[in-house]
């Protein structure tokens, strides 16, 4: 989840405190979410929310073909 947060909120151009401000978090919470720390659902749902993503639960054995078909999406 860490990876995606990080990805989103570069390829919007945000810094960690624009995308902690719009999340309602501090900074350090987003700089926590970005290596991969353990968050709260609720943090985890306020982050995806203000980047428009959609958090997702995925069974570990199809995260690949998930990642595959992401990557193949047109921007």
């Amino acid at each position: 989840m860490g990876e995606a947060v990080r990805d989103e909120r570069l390829r919007k151009g945000m810094t960690q405190r624009q995308l902690a401000e719009r999340a309602g978090v501090t900074q350090p919470v987003v700089s926590l979410a970005e290596r991969g720390a353990d968050m709260r659902v609720s943090t985890l749902q306020q982050l995806a929310a203000a980047l428009d993503l959609v958090p997702l639960l995925v069974p570990r054995r199809a995260v690949p073909m998930v990642r595959n078909v992401i990557a193949s999406m047109p921007e």
